[in-house]
């Protein structure tokens, strides 16, 4: 099975709103299709919150479900979205999420990676204690929680029957 970088690779150099034809990550395995998906919602509620739309996370939603799943032909279940129980493995898929985020919607990524990460500096300011993450490490951490963050929508959504 070819790994997710490799999948994200291939997709890095498209637009979000590509053509179903060239929504083929199937052949990449389950599991890397159905993370790309979940990246995909990422950038979808990134760009939505910039444009400062009133429901970025419904939006991502009915996106993922509507553009995603159906352009893709596949709709992943929550064990095919799981991520590997080893931290080096989620080290290295952290990075390739940065990687993704950071080509696919890096406006959206960007300015909502620097909007937190300054919030996080100012707290660690006010309250006299030194930055505890390098800005990479932060970067990483960031596109990991967003992952987290949209992956458990969905699965709570896919439990509640939307």
């Amino acid at each position: 099975m070819k790994s997710i970088l490799s999948i994200l690779l291939m997709f890095m150099s498209l637009p979000i709103d590509i053509n179903a034809k060239e929504w083929k990550c199937l052949e990449y395995g389950k599991k890397e299709c159905a993370r790309l998906q979940v990246l995909m919602g990422v950038c979808a509620e990134l760009t939505y919150t910039l444009r400062g739309d009133t429901y970025p996370t419904s939006n991502a939603i009915s996106f993922y479900q509507e553009v995603v799943n159906k352009k893709m032909g596949y709709k992943p279940t929550s064990e095919d979205r799981s991520l590997p129980n080893q931290n080096k493995e989620l080290e290295i898929l952290a990075e390739n999420f940065v990687l993704f985020l950071q080509k696919s919607c890096p406006e959206a990524f960007n300015t909502s990676l620097n909007k937190s990460f300054n919030e996080y500096k100012s707290k660690k300011e006010e309250s006299n204690q030194p930055l505890t993450k390098t800005i990479k490490e932060f970067r990483r951490d960031f596109a990991f929680e967003k992952y987290l963050f949209f992956e458990g929508t969905i699965s709570m959504g896919e439990k509640l029957g939307w």
